[in-house]
C-alpha cells in the first residue's frame, strides 16, 4: 500500500496480544466514568488531542512504541495499557461513497521512527510509515521496504559473509606462499626404517641424502657445498640433495629420528656429546673438524666489556647476555654467570629480536656466526672464550657411513693440499655408484664440488692446510660428570662389551706396533706408546698402571689381526689411515703427528679399538685429552668423567695421575727442550693452521 492516505479517526477497536480479549469501544477512567471512545481525557477528565496540530510535527500517540510481549505488567494496568493503545492505535479510511471503513493498526518504533502495521478483514499485513502532511489528522501511509523491515538479520548474514571470505582469502594466501618456498625446504617423508640396511644402502635406495642444516644459522654456500660434496660421492649427484631444516633444540632429535642423514652447520664436537647427549639420550659420531669456531662477545661496548672481565656490579649489574640453548656458549656462561645475567634464544631471528627489544645487551654466540649476521655484527669483543670445532655428525650405530662422510671431508682437505680443483671432466656425475664403503669415488667431491680452499675462500687462523706447525687442539669436553643428577640414566660399559671385559678380567691387554727404524723420533713413539698404555691402565684401575699386559708387534698386519681375534682389547703404535678405517677398526684422536709439509703424507699415531664398542673408543680418546688438558690449564683442573660409569668418576685425574701433562710426557721421550714441530699444543691464542688430510687417497689422485 503505497502514498494511502488516511484521515485520523477515534478507534474503534484493538488486536491485541490476547486474543480471547474483547474490548468495546467505550473505556472507564481511573474514576469509573465512562467516555466515548473518540474523546481521549486524562485521569481528571480533561481532554486530550490526538495527533499533531502541525505540519512535520510528530504525532505523540501514534508514535508511541507499543509495549507488546515486553512488560509484565499486572491485570489492571494490563487493561489501561490496552485502553490506551485502542485510543491511540486506529486510523479510520473514508472512501468515496464517505461510508468508512474501519481498519485496525498497531504501532511500533522502527529506528527511531514510527510504523504502523495494518490488519484489516484482508489480512494485508503491510507495514507502512505514518508521516504528517497537510491537515492535522491526516498522515501518509507509505510502505516500508524489504531491508528496513529485516536490518538485523541482513546485518548477520553480511558479517557471516565477510568472515567465510576473510578466511578464504588467509588460506588462499598461506597456499600462494607455501607453493613460493623452495623445495628443498620441505622434507619428504622419512621411509620406514630398514634395520637390515645400512645409512648407506638407504640413501642410494633412495636417490639423495638428507642433510640437516640450520637454515636461520648457516645462511650461505660454505654448509650447502658440503652437503653437495657429500651427495657427489654417496649418490654420485651433486644436486641429489635435500635440506632437512633444523634448530639448536630439534638437531639431534631429527637425526636420531632419522629425518637426517647427518648434520653440518654449527655442531661443535664435544666428548660429552660423543658419549651420550642429555637431550638426545643417545651418543653421536663427529668426524674430523672442518671449521675451527669460538665464543666470543658483541653488542655494547660497556657491557661487551663487563662480559669479558665476568663483571656483574656498579653499571655492569644491568648486564644481559644473549646465548643459544644447548651450545657450548651455554655451557661457557652456565660456568662463569648466574642465571639471571642471561637469556636463551633457539634461532637467530629470535636472538635479533632479544637483542632490538632490550631484553640483552650482549651477544654471546661462535665468532662465525656473529660475523654472519649484518644485525649482531658491531662491538666484537676482542677475546675468545672457547674452542669450538664444528664437524659432520652421524649417529653412532652406523660406523661406515660415519667413515664415508669423514673420509668425504678428507678428500676436501686432500684436494687443497695437492692444487686439486673442480674438474667436470673427471667429476664421475654418475647414477651407478658402488654400495661397498671404502670404494666410493671419494675425490669426486673435489672434482664435482671443489677442494676445501675453493668451498672456503677466506680461511684464516686455524681453517687453514697445515704446513707443519703445531696441531695439538684438543677438543673439549662437555659436562661429563652427571653424579647427583637423578634426571639422567645410569651410565658405564654396557654387558659383554670390550670395556666391560676389562673391568671383570681385571687386567687391560695393550698391543704396541714396534717401529723397524732406530732413530730417535721412532724409538720415542715406542716410548710414548708404551706410556699411554699403562696410562690407560691407571684410568680403568683407580690409578694401577701395571694392570697392564703389554704386547709388541713388529708387524702392522699382525697387530690388527690380534686385535681383530681379541688378543689384545687395544692398539698403539700405529697410524690412522683409509683401509683401516674402513677394515672394521676404530682410531681414537691422535696423540703423536709426524713432521712434513702440507703437500706430504701426514701421520698421526692413535689408539685403535674395534668398532664393537663406540663408548670404549671415546674413554681413550678421553684419556689423550686429558694429558693435553692438564698441559694447557693444569692436572688438579682435569674434570671428573662420570658419564663413563660411577666407578670411572675419577679416571682422567687418576690417568694424569701417572703420566702427568703431554708436555712432561713427550719431553720424557723425545728430550727435554726438543722441538714439538706438530706436537705443540694450538691454543686459541695461536692459531696455527688446523686442517690436514689423512693417509689413504693417494692411490685415487687422477690428475
Amino acid at each position: 500500500m503505497i502514498d494511502d492516505v488516511v484521515e485520523a479517526q477515534p478507534p474503534l477497536s484493538l488486536e491485541t496480544d490476547d486474543k480471547d480479549d474483547d474490548l468495546s469501544s467505550k473505556s472507564l477512567d481511573d474514576a469509573g466514568q465512562q467516555h466515548d471512545a473518540k474523546e481521549r481525557r486524562t485521569p481528571s477528565g480533561t481532554p486530550i488531542t490526538i495527533g499533531a496540530t502541525q505540519v512535520n510535527e510528530r504525532a505523540p500517540f501514534v508514535y508511541t512504541r507499543q509495549f507488546r510481549g515486553r512488560n509484565r505488567l499486572s491485570q489492571r494496568l494490563r487493561l489501561r495499557a490496552q485502553r490506551e493503545a485502542q485510543e491511540r492505535g486506529t486510523i479510520a479510511n473514508s472512501d468515496e461513497d464517505g461510508e468508512a471503513n474501519r481498519r485496525t493498526s498497531l504501532v511500533s518504533n522502527y529506528f527511531g521512527r514510527a510504523s504502523v502495521r495494518s490488519v484489516d478483514n484482508n489480512n494485508n499485513n503491510t507495514v507502512v510509515s505514518a508521516i504528517l502532511v497537510e491537515e492535522a489528522d491526516v498522515v501518509v501511509a507509505t510502505e516500508i521496504g524489504f531491508c528496513e523491515q529485516n536490518w538485523k538479520r541482513i546485518a548477520l548474514v553480511l558479517t557471516a559473509l565477510l568472515i567465510i571470505l576473510a578466511i578464504l582469502l588467509f588460506v588462499f594466501i598461506a597456499e600462494f606462499e607455501q607453493e613460493k618456498e623452495p623445495q628443498q625446504i620441505e622434507p619428504t617423508a622419512s621411509p620406514t626404517f630398514d634395520s637390515s640396511k645400512s645409512t648407506l644402502q638407504t640413501i642410494q635406495e633412495r636417490g639423495f641424502i638428507r642433510c640437516g642444516i640450520d637454515t636461520q644459522l648457516t645462511s650461505g654456500s660454505f654448509y650447502l657445498s658440503l652437503c653437495r660434496a657429500v651427495a657427489s660421492v654417496v649418490v654420485g649427484d651433486s644436486n641429489s640433495y635435500e635440506i632437512v631444516p633444523i634448530t639448536l633444540g630439534d638437531r639431534f632429535d631429527q637425526l636420531n629420528n632419522r629425518n637426517a642423514d647427518f648434520l653440518v652447520g654449527a655442531d661443535t664436537h664435544t666428548i660429552e656429546r660423543e658419549v651420550r647427549l642429555a637431550s638426545a639420550a643417545s651418543g653421536f659420531t663427529f668426524s674430523a673438524p672442518y671449521y675451527y669456531d669460538g665464543m666470543v662477545y658483541a653488542g655494547n661496548e660497556t657491557f661487551v666489556d663487563c662480559a669479558e672481565t665476568t663483571k656483574r656490579y656498579g653499571i655492569c649489574s644491568s648486564l644481559s647476555i644473549c646465548v643459544f640453548v644447548d651450545s657450548v656458549s651455554f655451557e661457557y656462561l652456565a660456568s662463569n654467570f648466574p642465571p639471571d645475567f642471561y637469556s636463551t634464544s633457539s634461532s637467530m631471528d629470535e636472538m635479533i629480536l632479544m637483542m632490538a627489544n632490550g631484553t640483552c645487551n650482549v651477544v654471546a654466540s661462535e665468532l662465525s656466526l656473529i660475523l654472519g649476521s649484518k644485525e649482531l655484527n658491531h662491538g666484537v669483543g676482542n677475546r675468545q672464550f672457547t674452542k669450538q670445532p664444528l664437524s659432520f655428525v652421524t649417529r653412532n650405530n652406523d660406523r661406515e657411513f660415519s667413515d664415508v662422510v669423514n673420509w668425504i671431508l678428507q678428500a676436501l682437505f686432500y684436494g687443497a693440499e695437492q692444487g686439486l680443483t673442480k674438474n667436470s671432466t673427471l667429476c664421475s656425475n654418475s647414477t651407478n655408484v658402488t654400495s661397498v664403503a671404502s670404494e666410493l669415488n671419494f675425490l669426486d667431491a673435489v672434482y664435482c664440488v671443489g677442494s676445501y680452499t675453493n668451498l672456503h675462500p677466506h680461511s684464516r687462523g686455524m681453517n687453514r692446510i697445515n704446513n707443519g706447525t703445531m696441531m695439538h687442539n684438543p677438543v673439549p669436553f662437555g659436562d661429563l660428570d652427571y653424579v647427583g643428577n637423578e634426571d639422567m640414566p645410569d651410565f658405564g660399559p654396557r654387558p659383554n662389551s670390550t670395556f666391560s671385559g676389562i673391568i671383570i678380567d681385571g687386567k687391560l691387554s695393550c698391543g704396541v706396533v714396534v717401529q723397524s727404524d732406530n732413530d730417535t723420533e721412532s724409538l720415542g713413539i715406542v716410548g710414548m706408546s708404551t706410556d699411554y698404555c699403562k696410562t690407560l691402565a691407571a684410568a680403568v684401575f683407580y690409578g694401577d698402571h701395571n694392570a697392564v699386559n703389554i704386547l709388541n708387534f713388529s708387524s702392522v698386519d699382525e697387530a690388527f689381526l690380534a686385535l681383530r681375534n681379541g688378543t689384545i682389547d687395544v692398539l698403539t703404535g700405529t697410524i690412522v689411515e683409509k683401509s683401516r678405517d674402513f677394515g672394521g677398526y676404530q682410531f681414537t684422536t691422535p696423540y703423536y703427528y709426524k713432521s712434513g709439509t702440507a703437500r706430504e703424507s701426514l701421520s698421526a699415531f692413535a689408539f685403535a679399538t674395534r668398532e664393537d664398542d663406540s663408548l670404549f673408543s671415546s674413554f681413550l680418546s678421553c684419556v689423550i685429552l686429558a694429558t693435553l688438558f692438564a698441559e694447557e690449564f693444569g692436572s688438579n683442573q682435569v674434570p671428573l668423567t662420570s658419564i663413563f660409569g660411577v666407578d670411572q668418576r675419577w679416571s682422567m685425574r687418576d690417568a694424569v695421575s701417572y703420566s702427568d701433562s703431554y708436555d712432561k710426557l713427550y719431553a720424557k721421550h723425545f728430550g727435554i727442550g726438543s722441538v714439538r714441530g706438530r706436537n705443540g699444543l694450538n691454543r686459541i691464542f695461536e692459531a696455527e693452521p688446523q686442517l690436514h688430510s689423512l693417509p689413504g687417497l693417494e692411490d685415487e689422485t687422477t690428475e
